[in-house]
């Protein structure tokens, strides 16, 4: 997956685009067991998930820097 193959609202959307992926996201779900809003908020990040994700799609950490720093 390349970052330009990206066409959807983001993992917070309700109700808006989300890639197929979004639906087995494993980091998405464990923000959602974890009643989190993102996985910037989380107290376990950077975990090996994310970790993983971001070694998959680079592009993705600087989004995730990004929503830390709000």
């Amino acid at each position: 997956m390349k970052s330009e193959d990206i066409n959807c609202d983001g993992c917070l959307t309700v109700g808006g685009r989300l890639l197929d992926f979004c639906q087995s996201c494993k980091i998405k779900q464990c923000c959602s067991n974890k009643g989190l809003e993102n996985c910037a908020v989380c107290n376990e990040q950077p975990c090996e998930k994310l970790i993983k994700f971001h070694n998959f799609l680079p592009d993705a950490k600087a989004s995730f820097e990004a929503l830390k720093k709000r």
